[in-house]
């Protein structure tokens, strides 16, 4: 209620003081009823073994819904992760189809600049080949983003994030 400077009340600043009284009683009483409701019913459960019976029944199937929707919310969290997981799986064979074909490329730009091999060496040539080609880093995700210096030598939580969402909420877990 707002505060007036002076000793008396217009007409409507009365009518709005006398407002919010009754605001505040009725408020008061169905505050009062509400209680006396309350404790009426647990009079009633006391007393009445068989409306503790029906109550105890209906309570029962009131649990058994809640608990058939979260059984449909789990298994419609199921359907969910098994689509992240075939999504996941999907990128990483087409990740695996890249790295090898770059790899066979690799190779095929580094047969032509050997010389042909005798037949006795072929296989001294072919381990001085493997210690010689320098190993090249393929960039199959795109650019990288920052992430845990733990987490240096793995590719996969940066092209992995790429399709997550910010208000869905993805579990991971880690084998140390």
């Amino acid at each position: 209620m707002p505060q007036f400077k002076g000793k008396f009340l217009d007409f409507y600043q009365a009518l709005e003081v006398a407002r919010y009284d009754i605001q505040y009683c009725d408020w008061r009483a169905r505050q009062d009823l509400l209680t006396i409701m309350i404790l009426h019913e647990k009079v009633v459960e006391v007393l009445n073994p068989l409306a503790r019976d029906y109550k105890s029944i209906g309570t029962m199937k009131k649990e058994l819904a809640e608990l058939q929707d979260e059984l449909a919310q789990a298994h419609r969290q199921v359907h969910i992760s098994e689509a992240r997981v075939a999504t996941a799986l999907d990128k990483l064979a087409y990740m695996e189809e890249l790295v090898n074909d770059r790899l066979l490329q690799d190779r095929k730009q580094a047969e032509p600049d050997q010389e042909s091999p005798s037949p006795s060496t072929s296989t001294q040539s072919l381990d001085t080949v493997k210690h010689k080609s320098p190993q090249k880093n393929l960039n199959v995700s795109g650019p990288v983003q920052p992430y845990h210096p733990r987490l240096k030598n793995f590719w996969y939580p940066v092209a992995f994030s790429t399709d997550l969402k910010d208000d869905t909420m993805v579990s991971y877990s880690f084998q140390l």
